[in-house]
């Protein structure tokens, strides 16, 4: 029996369509036990900011098995570390409280096929309630408040088993490879 995976919680996934403008870089495959299972694809909204300014993100997910996989649904926060360097090389300490709009959780998981992909994100409250792929790394614990140029990577922490499995055997990738890296510049 197939677990639901369409059930509606405050956060949902879309299909990835490209956006013009962003800073897209290749994707970096995710490795388990030597297996290639899942790509995974860093943007950011633009190449340049200035001070203080939101800086978003978009993290895409694909499947490159040759079968379906579950994966559990958390909005990118909870998927993943960012991890921001600056062009010392010195990694960046987040330096504001996390502003995310919180999670209610729920058993709630993509089922992703072979070739597809998935775009966590978050529904954004208030007078309209919108889905949003691009999120803040404030939402991380970030403000990039000096110029000069960093680098953002992402690491994923996904959960998956295989969705032909009659018992789901769960495996977490805990050590996943980073995505690869994306280039920005602050500026006053």
């Amino acid at each position: 029996m197939r677990v639901s995976l369409q059930r509606s919680i405050f956060f949902a996934t879309t299909l990835f369509a490209a956006t013009l403008g962003a800073a897209t870089v290749p994707a970096y495959v995710v490795r388990a036990s030597g297996t290639s299972l899942f790509s995974v694809q860093l943007e950011t909204d633009k190449t340049v900011y200035h001070t203080r300014e939101p800086i978003k993100v978009r993290i895409t997910i694909r499947n490159i098995a040759e079968s379906e996989y579950g994966v559990r649904a958390f909005p990118p926060w909870l998927l993943s570390d960012l991890i921001i360097v600056d062009a010392q090389g010195k990694t960046v300490t987040p330096s504001v409280t996390p502003t995310h709009p919180g999670f209610r959780g729920d058993s709630k998981a993509w089922g992703i096929a072979p070739g597809k992909r998935v775009v966590p994100g978050y529904y954004a409250l208030g007078n309209n309630v919108t889905f949003q792929e691009w999120v803040p790394i404030a939402f991380w614990g970030y403000e990039l408040a000096h110029p000069g140029f960093y680098t953002v990577v992402v690491t994923p922490k996904l959960v998956a088993w295989p969705l032909t499995s009659p018992r789901p055997d769960y495996s977490k990738f805990p050590n996943a490879a980073p995505s690869t890296p994306v280039r920005i510049q602050v500026v006053l």
